[in-house]
């Protein structure tokens, strides 16, 4: 099971910037921790770099709710690809 805390940073537009989420992980108990940070935007698509603290690099684009998520471990060397809802 995952635990999430996120907090994040809009603009004056109320788009979001800038974000760090910390992720519990239950079944081995490490924490991750993400920033990610608004690249560029393309209409109402927006794209996200993200790095987290277990050696991982990905990305996020977005659009309106709907939120795409791939990253690669280089310490694993294992690649993530997933998908959601947020706001």
């Amino acid at each position: 099971m995952k635990l999430s805390l996120g907090l994040r940073q809009r603009d004056v537009y109320n788009d979001k910037k800038a974000f760090l989420v910390v992720d519990y992980l239950t079944n081995t108990q490490n924490y991750i921790i993400t920033l990610g940070y608004n690249i560029f935007d393309f209409y109402e698509l927006k794209t996200y770099l993200l790095l987290s603290n277990d050696f991982s690099i990905g990305g996020m684009i977005k659009y309106d709710l709907f939120d795409l998520m791939f990253n690669y471990s280089l310490q694993n060397k294992t690649f993530n690809f997933g998908g959601g809802f947020s706001w």
